[in-house]
C-alpha cells in the first residue's frame, strides 16, 4: 500500500505542477482564435508552429503512472485490500485513463495529424486545442480532488 500511496501522491504533484499551465494555453488560445487582430501577429509555415508560438513550455503533458497498482494487481496484494481501500484505489486509477490520459492523447493524435501542418488548418487546430487543454484542466482538477480525497482515506486506514 506504502508504494500506491507514494504513487498516487507523486502524480498529484506531478498534476499540480501543470494544471494551471493548461487552463493558461487553452485560454490564449482562446484569445487567439477568437481577435482576427491578434491572429494575424502569428508568423508561421504551418498549423503546428502557429500553436507552439501559444505554448510556452511546449504541451506539458501530465505523467502519470500506475506502476504500482499495476504490481498490485498481478502479484495478488490487491486481495489484502479492504473493500474501501480497493474501490478507492480502483477509481482513481480508472479516473486517469479515462481522464486526463484520455484528453492527452486527443491532444497527440491532434498534433500528428498530417492536416495540422497545413497552414490553412492553423486555426483550426488553435480552436480544437484550445477545447482540448481545457478539457484537460477540467479533468486534471477532478482528479487532484481525488487523489486528495484517496489520501486523506488511504494514509489513517493503512
Amino acid at each position: 500500500m506504502n508504494n500506491i500511496i507514494s504513487e498516487i501522491e507523486s502524480n498529484k504533484i506531478d498534476l499540480e505542477k501543470k494544471v494551471d499551465y493548461h487552463l493558461t494555453v487553452s485560454k490564449r488560445l482562446n484569445d487567439y482564435v477568437s481577435s482576427d487582430s491578434l491572429w494575424n501577429t502569428l508568423k508561421y509555415e504551418t498549423g503546428i508552429q502557429a500553436v507552439f508560438q501559444l505554448m510556452d513550455k511546449g504541451i506539458y503533458n501530465p505523467n502519470l503512472r500506475s506502476g504500482a497498482w499495476n504490481s498490485a494487481m498481478l502479484s495478488g496484494t490487491v486481495n489484502s485490500f479492504d473493500f474501501k481501500q480497493l474501490n478507492i484505489l480502483s477509481d482513481i486509477y480508472q479516473l486517469q485513463e479515462e481522464g486526463p490520459k484520455s484528453v492527452w492523447k486527443v491532444i497527440a493524435q491532434a498534433l500528428v495529424a498530417t492536416d495540422s501542418y497545413d497552414p490553412k488548418n492553423a486555426k483550426r487546430l488553435a480552436h480544437m486545442l484550445n477545447t482540448a487543454f481545457l478539457q484537460l484542466h477540467y479533468q486534471e482538477k477532478s482528479l487532484i480532488d481525488s487523489y486528495e480525497y484517496a489520501l486523506e482515506n488511504l494514509q489513517t486506514s493503512n
